[in-house]
């Protein structure tokens, strides 16, 4: 897509569009997510993040497990701490488990893939897609999450 073609798909000036591209000027959020939309990628997709250390996992932890239906479970030894070999994430709500499950699948496959156009079923709607293709489209799932109550 060029950024004429973003322009007009977007209503954004495409000066404007050109100081986003080359850094010269950030979009606000809402622009932002115009051209998400018009891409037609989530406007996570533009956010970078930066993971070296132990703590900055726990921070996306605590995120989700303020935001979401986050559910941390692991086996405890004789003395009361739990194992960390027995950790597990998952949640309450089953929307969020059926994408991670769908996930995990199709990571499986594109790690025994011999090329990068190996084709899956996608045997909701009955049409072949690359895994390339099935990622890009889980990141658009738009379903909305269950808020934690309370």
């Amino acid at each position: 897509m060029t950024q004429n073609d973003l322009s007009d798909a977007s209503n954004i000036n495409p000066v404007l569009i050109r100081k986003y591209e080359t850094g010269t000027r950030n979009p606000k959020f809402d622009q932002l997510k115009t051209i998400a939309d018009a891409l037609g990628v989530s406007v996570l997709e533009f956010l970078e993040y930066d993971l070296k250390t132990v703590g900055d996992i726990i921070s996306l932890i605590q995120k989700l497990d303020t935001e979401t239906s986050l559910q941390i479970t692991g086996q405890k030894d004789a003395s009361g701490n739990y194992i960390p070999s027995t950790m597990t994430l998952s949640f309450k709500d089953e929307a969020i488990n059926t994408a991670l499950a769908d996930y995990l699948s199709c990571k499986e496959d594109s790690s025994t893939a011999h090329k990068p156009e190996h084709i899956v079923t996608d045997n909701e709607k009955g049409i072949e897609l690359t895994i390339e293709d099935q990622m890009s489209q889980m990141l658009l799932n738009d379903r909305e999450i269950k808020k934690p109550e309370g």
